[in-house]
């Protein structure tokens, strides 16, 4: 298994310890036919979605790959129109991991009128656990665009686990305008690797802000049987 060296490039005015980012114009032409991986090497456009949540604002968020079979190279990135071209707020490059479509939702902040825009970017980790790891942002009405923290549903229903149960596989998550939700399973001491049987859990996140800062909680949860297949 190759090492994954994913790291992200510091956010633009994300936060007061942020350092500024690579302010660089770029055309969209420039960003989809000139993104190389970590070793320079030319990457393919996978999925791009131009995003407009509040008035006069435009976020480009970009997926480029390249998988060989022997090299997989993957970066994800969000820029922000700032005059004629775009501005590299964060971006993410992996030799291991790939990154799925992004998403774009309405989320409202809990105990608030508010709503925020947040901006998804889904990590596929290597190997058979399933594994996923999220990358949200919130796309601030100020312009600035903000990390988000996940906690995982399935750390957060650990307690709720019986003697010999294990969530032995990342959740899936959907981030849409009709909500945060989440799908984990629920193995227990026995079941093969292909074949949760203690159940199935689905729920709903929630969006949280303290002084600034975001992270999306589970809300809810709802255990029921896996069905017989």
């Amino acid at each position: 298994m190759k090492a994954n060296t994913r790291t992200w490039v510091p956010l633009l005015a994300a936060a007061a310890t942020a350092c500024a980012g690579d302010q660089t114009l770029l055309s969209k032409d420039q960003i989809v036919r000139a993104t190389r991986g970590s070793g320079g090497q030319p990457l393919e456009l996978l999925w791009a979605r131009t995003d407009r949540p509040w008035q006069g604002q435009e976020f480009f968020v970009t997926v480029h790959g390249r998988d060989s079979g022997s090299e997989t190279h993957y970066s994800a990135a969000v820029y922000r129109r700032t005059g004629v071209g775009f501005t590299r707020l964060a971006e993410l490059r992996s030799d291991s991991s790939s990154f799925l479509e992004p998403t774009a939702s309405w989320a409202a902040v809990a105990g608030s009128n508010a709503r925020e825009r947040l901006i998804g970017i889904t990590e596929i980790l290597p190997g058979t656990g399933n594994l996923r790891q999220e990358h949200l942002f919130v796309a601030h009405s100020s312009g600035d665009l903000i990390s988000v923290e996940l906690v995982s549903a399935a750390t957060a229903f650990a307690p709720r686990l019986r003697p010999g149960e294990g969530v032995w596989k990342g959740e899936e998550n959907s981030f849409g305008d009709a909500g945060l939700a989440f799908t984990f399973y629920i193995w227990k001491e026995g079941d093969a690797n292909c074949c949760p049987s203690a159940g199935k859990v689905t729920g709903t996140y929630t969006l949280e802000e303290r002084d600034g800062r975001y992270r999306v909680v589970a809300h809810s949860f709802r255990r029921e049987p896996v069905a017989s297949r």
